[in-house]
């Protein structure tokens, strides 16, 4: 297994683009300075910070931990939990302490930081929570000092702001003394532009570094937190000594922009705004054939027992390869297993080699790492749940199925699913046929049944991946797949839809239900007959039929369907239960049923338990 967390080692070929933001930031004269990291969910963007940050240390950690002062800000975690504009201040302000040492001086300044931002935090969090009321503050005092506070942080803060914060101070504190003290008497416009102030001379004449703040996660978070962050970034922006590095999701951010400004229309304000906030736009870039080739490898590798120096000289091949990949030839497999001095490799990389393409081209995957990761957890898992059971099965082939599973869709994995159910053998017929014509692409167009020709392209080049499923007993792999596949569709042989069906009317809890109905529109009329085996098999495991046993309703409701075929059954399997089984519901229930008065006359017999008259009470009268 591989665990789905940012990393510190470069699997991705990012290292180049790590070293352009990195030589951005050694520029004193670009600063303050701003760069977003974008790219989508699961490409890399938290695992390229770290390299970042990195390459602003290679070579000359003493250094490097003498010119910079690293802050990591996860937007995320503060959500729901703090006023994000006095997070991000907060959490800036608490790193400082990390290089002030033992100088007093230096740590009461980032002491009076800490003050501002809790006096600004107090009024934000009054006025969201209505702690207004409680502090007996006016309604509009508290609007008022809002929109100053909101002035500040962007930046537009003027004259007026400075005069509606210190009035709203001043019922504060004539309504609360718990939370500001007495002498603080500035008010938040004041607080921040003195944090402005304090904080400047803190980078300049005593902290001496340049602070690198590290925001991830911001695409996670509501759009007015996601803005409400960015906007305290601003705050910072035009002071020296700072760089920003922002990762996130371009269009979640621009979304949020638009939601946060009341749905904003135009695309170019949105850019405009976007453009203000972020000067330098740096996007993850999308991985080729040859990088998810690379990527899967380093994997593989990473549980094939080589140790750390093999594994090391396997990415710097790969490394190597790949920035040179305009001119030079991807590493051969016997390069690949020379330097990881590993054995039985070789299929690993022939799975690696065959895949790249397929996820690389994959709609549903596009080369996503977080993806691939997962798709490789998913074979892991089932590898192991197959020897645990002492079940005989390749892992390649585990692999072969699932991304099948994840290339195409729910109903196609299931089609071939139920293929290989209903083959006696584990081994249907069409697999052989679509494999013996994976070199002759019209043939195997013209083949492919119509149910999966929707994903002809995908599946064509599928079947040439290893191994080759014709000679195969799949019904094992199919077993595996249970967190894909219904339990009734692995156990029944049912289709994928009937098992969806089988399913619902067993949870069916009264004789008029719209979703048993839905399901049985998805049915095929040659399917009642199993399905309805499917439920009587389950009403024979009812220990107490004094109530009506799950599964009853969605028998009724499949019966009311097939008056001709599936009707009988249940008829019939009512009058073989023993006298006295039913309660006196079934009657009741089924006396309105047509189709019952349908029905042979031995099989219209309902076995109703007989009434007992009532316990004397104990006791007294």
């Amino acid at each position: 297994m591989w665990a789905d967390i940012e990393s510190e080692v470069d699997y991705l070929n990012f290292n180049e683009l790590a070293v352009l933001v990195a030589e951005l930031l050694k520029e004193e004269q670009l600063l303050p300075i701003s760069i977003g990291v974008f790219g989508g969910w699961g490409t890399g963007k938290s695992s390229l910070l770290k390299l970042i940050q990195q390459r602003l240390l290679d070579g000359k950690e003493e250094k490097g931990q003498d010119q910079y002062l690293f802050v990591k800000f996860d937007a995320w975690l503060f959500q729901d939990f703090d006023d994000a504009r006095a997070a991000l201040l907060e959490t800036i302000a608490t790193s400082l302490t990390k290089v002030a040492k033992e100088d007093q001086t230096v740590l009461e300044k980032i002491v009076s930081l800490g003050k501002r931002v809790n006096a600004v935090r107090v009024l934000g969090k009054a006025a969201e929570f209505g702690g207004a009321l409680a502090f007996g503050i006016p309604p509009g005092i508290v609007t008022g000092i809002m929109d100053a506070y909101d002035h500040v942080m962007e930046g537009t803060a003027g004259a007026e702001d400075i005069k509606v914060g210190k009035e709203a101070l001043k019922k504060v504190k004539e309504g609360t003394k718990c939370f500001l003290k007495p002498a603080e008497d500035k008010s938040p416009p004041e607080e921040i532009m003195a944090f402005r102030r304090e904080f400047s001379e803190l980078l300049n004449k005593d902290i001496k570094r340049t602070v690198v703040v590290f925001i991830d996660n911001l695409d996670r978070c509501l759009p007015d937190h996601a803005i409400q962050t960015l906007e305290a970034m601003r705050l910072f922006l035009f002071m020296p000594k700072t760089a920003f590095i922002i990762a996130a999701d371009e269009d979640m951010i621009r979304h949020s922009i638009k939601k946060h400004f009341k749905d904003l229309e135009s695309p170019l304000l949105v850019t405009n705004y976007l453009d203000k906030l972020v000067q330098v736009p740096v996007r993850v870039p999308l991985l080729g054939v040859a990088e998810m080739r690379a990527y899967m490898t380093m994997l593989f590798a990473l549980r094939s027992g080589a140790d750390a120096t093999a594994q090391t000289g396997l990415r710097t091949l790969l490394a190597t390869a790949l920035e040179n990949a305009w001119r030079k030839d991807y590493p051969s497999r016997e390069e690949i297993l020379t330097v990881l001095g590993v054995k039985d490799f070789g299929q690993k990389l022939e799975l690696a080699e065959r895949l790249a393409p397929l996820l690389a081209s994959s709609k549903e995957v596009a080369a996503n790492p977080r993806i691939v990761k997962r798709l490789l957890n998913t074979i892991s898992l089932r590898a192991r749940i197959a020897a645990q059971r002492g079940m005989t099965i390749d892992e390649v082939l585990l692999a072969k199925i699932a991304v099948l599973e994840r290339c195409t869709d729910t109903d196609t994995a299931q089609w071939f699913y139920r293929e290989i159910n209903e083959a006696a053998d584990g081994k249907p017929k069409i697999l052989k046929e679509l494999e013996q014509l994976r070199d002759a692409p019209d043939q195997f167009r013209e083949t492919c049944p119509p149910p999966i020709a929707k994903h002809v392209d995908f599946l064509f080049r599928w079947a040439a991946l290893p191994p080759d499923l014709a000679d195969l007993d799949l019904r094992p792999a199919v077993y595996l797949s249970r967190d894909s596949v219904a339990l009734a569709y692995r156990t029944a042989g049912l289709s994928a839809k009937a098992a969806n069906a089988l399913e619902v009317l067993l949870k069916v809890a009264r004789i008029h239900s719209g979703a048993g109905e839905k399901a049985i529109d998805a049915l095929q009329p040659d399917e009642y007959i199993p399905v309805m085996d499917q439920v009587i098999t389950e009403l024979r495991k009812a220990p107490d039929w004094k109530k009506t046993p799950p599964g009853f309703y969605g028998a009724l409701l499949l019966a009311k369907r097939s008056l001709t075929v599936a009707a009988p059954r249940l008829g019939q399997y009512i009058a073989s239960l023993p006298e006295g089984t039913g309660g006196a519901w079934m009657p009741a229930l089924l006396k309105d049923e047509t189709w019952v008065s349908k029905l042979p006359v031995a099989q219209r017999r309902i076995p109703v338990q007989g009434n007992k008259p009532p316990e004397p009470r104990r006791g007294g009268a």
